[in-house]
């Protein structure tokens, strides 16, 4: 017959086991959520980032785009990618890790418009990574206003990135999580343990008071100091 200790620490464990489990899961997926949403949301500020160096004067659309400012677009083994287009189809600047590829292009899963649309899809270059499009109102510089002033320009603007600093922070995360989870699992098992012996201390006494019992000569009772409740009638019988 299993005994009460290791009945006892085997329900406690296995109760702490499944508590872990989950709560480590629900940290690990909520975390991770957060991180995503994080990431796509840097897409969006990219997108951000290009409209504000998008100017128009007249019927002229300006891009003032520095590469030594953003050296993520250049040709490379982890470059990101961005390409600029007007609504008609009209390619008015891609990224050079873009065209470094020939017929190189990032396909749009669906009808783009003025909120930012996500998506994982294949890279160029063969990576996986998340994708960002919008469509966006190019600022006006010249004419202010009057009656010469030309619609504003629409544009499509598409940015792509690996998804490789994502998966390693996930990666960190989950070994993390596992570690903590491991290490609690320790500290309660130790805890457990202690506790288990702690309180079946007085039902060993009883035990070894019973066992140097004579069958021929009963006490009245057994004196074994302080018992716990449920173990007071058997020691006083």
């Amino acid at each position: 017959m299993k005994s009460i200790r290791a009945y006892l620490l085997t329900r406690l464990l296995g109760g702490a086991v499944a508590v872990l489990a989950v709560t480590g899961s629900a940290v690990f997926f909520f975390v991770q959520r957060s991180l995503e949403a994080q990431f796509d949301q840097n897409l969006v500020d990219r997108v951000r980032g290009f409209a504000s160096i998008l100017f128009q004067v007249e019927d002229e659309v300006q891009f003032e785009f520095s590469q030594e400012l953003m050296p993520d677009y250049a040709p490379g083994d982890l470059a990101a990618f961005f390409e600029l287009q007007f609504t008609d189809g009209r390619v008015l600047e891609r990224s050079e890790s873009l065209e470094a590829i020939e017929g190189a292009a990032i396909a749009l899963p669906g009808e783009p418009s003025r909120e930012p649309m996500h998506w994982s899809a294949t890279l160029p270059d063969g990576r996986k990574g998340r994708c960002v499009a919008q469509i966006i109102e190019v600022h006006h510089v010249y004419p202010e206003e009057g009656p010469d002033r030309p619609a504003a320009a629409q544009l499509l603007v598409t940015v792509a990135r690996g998804r490789e600093e994502l998966v390693a922070t996930g990666e960190a995360l989950f070994w993390t999580c596992a570690l903590v989870c491991l290490l609690l699992l320790g500290l309660l098992a130790t805890l457990a343990w202690h506790a288990v012996r702690w309180g079946l201390e007085p039902a060993k006494r009883l035990a070894k008071a019973l066992d140097g019992i004579q069958v021929e000569c009963l006490p009245p009772g057994l004196d074994l100091g302080n018992l716990p409740r449920e173990l007071e009638p058997v020691a006083k019988t």
